[in-house]
């Protein structure tokens, strides 16, 4: 049966309000938190962000601060490093350069870390890209980079000076906020020449802070009416400390054990109970349950009754302690029954404790889940990624040279016996000679499309024209042997990789040249600039360059063209340029931001459409 004892934010007298002062970078995840959470004394407000300017412009949030603590409310601040200044110094530094400390731990508070990144992916995680030689940025910073550059007056070169001569990619610790986060994240690689990647952390981490701020405020503000009361006052100081404590320990957790193991062992030091029980919830279902002494051991009935807990809290069985449903946004993530307390008379007091952390368990034990599944999700990638390695050697050791040997084998048979082997002997030579040829280069388009994203160059100002008379003369002797036409209009320059941007124009032409047709080939290429719709969160519009190559051939079978771009999707009578040249053309458009098609139609030839990011 549910006991009548309120949690501490619905108990606490509204007389003082929290100030949470955020960085504009963060101000919609922030306000996304005291939305849910319909938090009445609590008023999120932004102050300018501090990126790429002197500590200087902090004073104006610190005479901000200082307003609102002289109104008699109390303050929160959330940011990067660049609130650095504003926290007290280590105690072996001295002094803050003759100005008091504005986060003092009482009446301020401070949510920051050593990165803005950091602050919603974890430690662990953003110092992991950072080493891999990535600049990782938020959703916040990246809809506003363009003004920050602007502001600064920096260019391309600047940009890249700041972010660090190691920097080979921008990773978006993308916490699903901004709807136009993979724009914004397009926009500011391609400026920097950089490749691009988004890791989707969501937002339990900063929620997680968040919680910890406002469980700093409710207590503070029951801390003052319990000075009041002396006889209680030492007992509830304990229980302050211990509760920081707790959430600076479950900050850095990073797996579900781990929480579990902090949670058993903040509610021993709060109440000494002689059992404790463990449930994990996922989707609904109960877990494998942890005890606490382990030899207790747990039944499947018990496992049961806490998993489907309706209500926030219940007497245990026992009636010698309470169970405790962990969630949030009405999703049960644990539940947990703590039972033989030491001191029994003060059960309504632990449970009014328990009531206040449960929604940062809660955070904890989410964000703990998550982080594993990223781990998978990486360690999946990196294995994948070894094992297409692994496998394109083995393609290269293991079949090319053999193969090769076959085919020199079969040239030489023809050379020297051609002329006197039956003609059905020499055509099944032939035969055997054009297969052997066939797979070659299905080997090399394979190995070429394994080493499309992991042997890939930083892209660099890249000009098309160029890149189209390269490959037309990669493709001499094809183009004479079928006495095609290749021309091209003026072409742009882009910022590419530019070896593959041959191999991409390469493979479009030579899907043309098709040997014997009755009319020689004739492919055009051309680019026109698109500017897209002027998106109005930023007041930007898409710009890029649409490349057009176009042929006089056989128009492609409607029910074919879907297939085209596939590793095995090749229609029948395709050029004989490869198996999987346009499969290859579209991994390349795609590493390069950009999306490729076909359209075709009787009499009119085919024509194949590419996007790619103007420079």
């Amino acid at each position: 049966m549910d006991r009548g004892i309120a949690p501490l934010d619905r108990v606490t007298p509204v007389t003082t309000r929290l100030y949470i002062l955020t960085c504009r970078n963060f101000y919609r995840e922030v306000s996304a938190w005291a939305a849910d959470r319909q938090l009445a004394d609590v008023i999120v407000e932004p102050f300018e962000a501090a990126c790429l300017r002197p500590t200087a412009d902090l004073e104006g949030l610190r005479r901000a601060v200082e307003e609102r603590l002289h109104a008699g409310d109390r303050v929160a601040l959330v940011g990067g490093r660049c609130l650095a200044p504003l926290a007290p110094p280590p105690p072996n530094l001295g002094g803050n350069g003759g100005r008091a400390p504005l986060a003092d731990g009482e009446h301020t508070l401070l949510c920051t870390a050593a990165s803005c990144a950091e602050l919603v992916g974890g430690r662990q995680l953003a110092e992991a890209h950072a080493a891999a030689g990535a600049f990782v940025t938020t959703p916040g910073w990246l809809a506003d980079w363009t003004a920050i550059v602007g502001r600064e007056r920096l260019d391309r070169p600047a940009v890249q000076e700041l972010l660090g001569r190691d920097v080979r990619s921008i990773v978006l610790f993308d916490t699903g906020v901004y709807e136009e986060s993979e724009r914004h994240l397009a926009a500011f690689a391609d400026f920097c020449g950089l490749a691009a990647d988004r890791v989707p952390v969501g937002l339990d981490l900063l929620y997680q802070r968040l919680e910890g701020l406002l469980l700093r405020f409710r207590l503070a503000a029951q801390r003052e009416q319990a000075v009041a009361d002396s006889a209680q006052a030492s007992r509830q100081s304990a229980d302050y400390a211990m509760l920081f404590d707790l959430i600076s320990a479950l900050a850095g957790i990073t797996t579900e054990a781990e929480v579990v193991e902090k949670i058993f062992e903040v509610f021993a030091l709060l109440c000494a109970p002689s059992r404790m029980v463990y449930v994990p919830v996922i989707n609904g279902v109960a877990g494998d349950p942890r005890s606490r002494p382990a030899y207790l051991g747990v039944s499947d009935a018990a496992r049961n009754r806490l998993a489907n807990l309706r209500t926030s809290h219940a007497t245990s069985e026992s009636g010698k302690g309470f169970a405790l449903r962990i969630g949030r946004r009405n999703q049960v993530v644990a539940a947990l029954e703590v039972e033989g307390f030491a001191y029994p008379h003060l059960q309504a007091d632990y449970l009014n404790l328990a009531l206040n952390i449960a929604p940062v368990l809660a955070l904890a034990i989410t964000n703990a889940r998550h982080f594993q599944k990223l781990n998978e999700l990486n360690t999946n990638l990196a294995r994948s990624n070894a094992e297409l390695a692994q496998f394109a050697a083995v393609i290269s050791n293991g079949l090319n040279a053999p193969l090769h040997t076959i085919a020199n084998r079969l040239e030489l048979l023809a050379a020297r016996h051609g002329a006197g082997l039956p003609a059905d002997a020499a055509a099944l030579l032939a035969q055997a000679t054009q297969e052997a040829g066939a797979m070659q280069r299905m080997i090399e388009d394979l190995l070429t499309y394994c080493r499309v994203d992991a042997a890939g160059r930083p892209f660099e100002l890249t000009d098309c024209e160029a890149v189209a008379r390269q490959a037309i003369g990669n493709l001499a002797d094809l183009i004479r042997a079928t006495a095609a036409a290749v021309t091209f209009d003026p072409l742009p320059a882009v910022m590419g990789d530019a070896a593959q941007l041959v191999l991409l124009f390469q493979h479009l032409i030579a899907h043309a040249l098709r040997p014997n047709a009755e009319t020689p080939p004739a492919v055009h290429i051309r680019a026109e600039l698109q500017v897209g719709e002027v998106a109005p969160a930023t007041g930007q519009a898409e710009i890029s360059w649409l490349f057009a190559v176009r042929d006089n051939g056989p128009a492609i079978p409607a029910d074919q063209i879907a297939a085209l771009f596939d590793m095995y999707g090749r229609p029948e009578g395709a050029a004989p340029a490869g198996g999987m040249g346009l499969a290859i053309c579209k991994k390349i458009v795609e590493r390069h931001g950009g999306r490729i098609w076909a359209e075709s139609a009787p009499g009119q030839g085919n024509t194949f459409y590419f996007t790619l990011p103007a420079a």
